[in-house]
C-alpha cells in the first residue's frame, strides 16, 4: 500500500500511468477476501488494480518459493499483457536484511551476498526495487500519515517458515548495533566486488569462451584452471545460465565441488543445473542435459 501510494504521486508528478496488480496465492481461506479489500481501497484513490490468482495444485514441500517463482510469473505475464515496461515492487530496508542473513546461512558467494538488486531483469520484465533504502517503519508511517489502512499477512509470523526466524534474528542484531542498515551496508561492498568480478568474467567470455551449432559451450581447462576461484565460479554459473536456461543458479558449494572435479584431474562427466559437463581433449565441455533440449 506504502508503495502504491507513493508511485501514484510519482506518477502525477512526472505524467507517467499507473497500474497495480495483488497476486493471489490462494493459501489461506481469507486471501481473496484480503485482495479485493486491496482493490477496493486502490479503487477509491482511482487506481487501477488487477488480481491474479495462482490455481493448480500446490507442493507440500518449499511452498514460499514455490509461490514466489508463481508469483513473478503471473506478474510477467500481467505487464506484457498490459505492455508494462517497469514493475516495482515494496521489498525494503529490512527485507534486505533478512535475505543477506538467509543468503549467508546458506553459504552463498559474493553475488548471493550483495543481496537483492535495485534493478533487475526476470522473465524478461524489469523488475525496480526503490524502497530498497526505506525501513518498514518509514513505510508504516507513511500509510497511517495518509490515512490508509493495510492488510498483515500472518504468513509472515509464522514459526513453520525459515524467513520468520531471520525476521527474528535481524531484530536481534540490530540490539547489538548490526541491524538492518548495517547489513545493507555491507551489501553493497558485496555488490561492488561482484561488479568488478561481473566485468573480469565477461573478458574472460568474450575471449575464450566458444559456442558450437548444437548449443556446447567449451573452454580450455588449462585457462579455466588457472582463473582466481571466484572468478572461475562466477564464469560456471554464467554458462550454465546460458545453457542450462534454468532461472536460479547452482547454489556457491555445489559451483565450489563441481570446480574442485574439473581441476582435480576426474574424467567422469556429470552434470549439474540442466547441463552436462566434461572434458574432452583438453577442454571443458558444457552441453544441455539429455531430455532438456528445446
Amino acid at each position: 500500500m506504502a508503495l502504491a501510494l507513493l508511485a501514484q504521486a510519482w506518477t502525477h508528478s512526472t505524467g507517467r500511468s499507473l497500474r497495480t496488480v495483488t497476486v493471489d496465492h490462494r493459501l489461506r481461506a481469507d486471501s481473496g477476501t484480503e485482495a479485493a479489500q486491496v482493490g477496493a481501497w486502490l479503487a477509491a484513490r482511482g487506481i487501477a488494480h488487477d488480481v491474479l490468482a495462482w490455481t493448480g495444485d500446490k507442493p507440500t514441500n518449499g511452498i514460499q518459493e514455490a509461490a514466489r517463482a508463481a508469483r513473478y510469473r503471473l506478474i510477467a505475464a500481467w505487464a506484457e499483457r498490459h505492455a508494462i515496461g517497469h514493475v516495482l515492487v515494496a521489498h525494503h530496508l529490512d527485507d534486505q536484511a533478512e535475505t543477506i542473513l538467509m543468503r549467508l546461512a546458506r553459504g552463498s558467494g559474493i553475488t548471493g551476498l550483495a543481496g537483492m538488486r535495485s534493478v533487475a531483469v526476470r522473465h524478461g520484465m524489469r523488475l525496480c526495487r526503490p524502497l530498497l533504502s526505506i525501513p518498514k517503519a518509514r513505510l508504516l508511517a507513511t500509510v497511517r500519515t495518509a490515512g490508509q489502512d493495510w492488510v498483515e499477512d500472518p504468513s509472515n509470523s509464522a514459526a513453520k517458515f525459515a524467513r520468520t526466524g531471520y525476521r527474528r534474528l535481524n531484530g536481534l542484531l540490530a540490539d547489538q548495533g548490526a541491524g538492518a542498515a548495517h547489513l545493507a551496508a555491507i551489501a553493497q561492498s558485496f555488490a561492488r566486488l561482484d561488479a568488478l568480478m561481473q566485468t573480469a568474467t565477461r573478458r574472460v567470455l568474450g575471449v575464450a569462451v566458444v559456442r558450437l551449432a548444437d548449443g556446447t559451450v567449451t573452454v580450455p581447462l588449462a585457462l579455466y584452471a588457472a582463473l582466481p576461484d571466484a572468478i572461475a565460479a562466477r564464469l560456471l554459473r554464467d554458462i550454465l545460465a546460458e545453457v542450462g536456461r534454468r532461472p536460479l543458479a547452482p547454489r556457491g558449494d555445489r559451483l565450489a565441488r563441481a570446480r574442485e572435479r574439473l581441476t582435480g584431474g576426474g574424467g567422469a562427466a556429470f552434470t549439474l543445473g540442466g547441463c552436462r559437463i566434461g572434458i574432452r581433449k583438453g577442454e571443458v565441455r558444457f552441453s544441455r542435459e539429455t531430455g532438456r533440449s528445446a
